[in-house]
């Protein structure tokens, strides 16, 4: 072999490699990248729900249309990240039966407090037409009930979101050693 090829072979050696090189930090990039996506949103929900917690305490503080507004407006937006969670590919079962119990629980809050609100409406109607003691303290016995039921749902739905936090962070983590050895 003449030294015009060698220098060719180096050369094609060379840029096979860094072909190769540049190719497994590009797919390394991209799955860092999809751990931290999943990473954002299991924050973006727990975010959601702590949201949703300032919100509750605001309607309860003032029961105005604009609290619950604002509190609709940040249930929704919880939703789209759930829905956003479930469509996510490669999910670990214990990631999925997370997920799936933030989405239930989450739906059951936005039941508790269209509840919440809707007795509060009623608790109004009792008040203006003057009813007794005991039927308008049943409607407030009723409220706080509801309210507790939103509280411990909301927890739930907390620790949920950083268990799954967790444990995406835990496989982003352990992805990251992977690719650094």
């Amino acid at each position: 072999m003449n030294i015009k090829k060698k220098l060719y072979l180096n050369i094609a050696i060379s840029v096979i490699l860094i072909s190769i090189l540049l190719l497994s930090l590009f797919v390394e990039s991209n799955i860092i990248k999809k751990e931290n996506e999943k990473v954002g949103l299991a924050s973006n929900i727990k975010k959601s729900v702590s949201d949703l917690n300032v919100l509750l305490n605001d309607y309860l503080t003032g029961p105005e249309k604009r609290a619950e507004k604002q509190w609709h407006l940040t249930y929704n937006s919880g939703l789209f990240y759930l829905q956003n969670a479930e469509e996510e590919e490669e999910e670990e079962e214990l990631e999925i039966e997370l997920v799936e119990r933030i989405r239930e629980d989450h739906v059951t809050m936005g039941k508790l407090f269209a509840d919440l609100v809707e007795n509060k409406e009623y608790e109004k109607k009792l008040i203006k037409s003057n009813v007794s003691k005991e039927e308008l303290s049943l409607t407030i016995v009723l409220r706080e009930r509801r309210v507790s039921q939103l509280l411990l749902t909301s927890q739930s739905i907390v620790s949920s979101a950083n268990l799954l936090e967790n444990r995406i962070f835990s496989r982003l983590d352990n992805t990251q050693r992977t690719i650094n050895k």
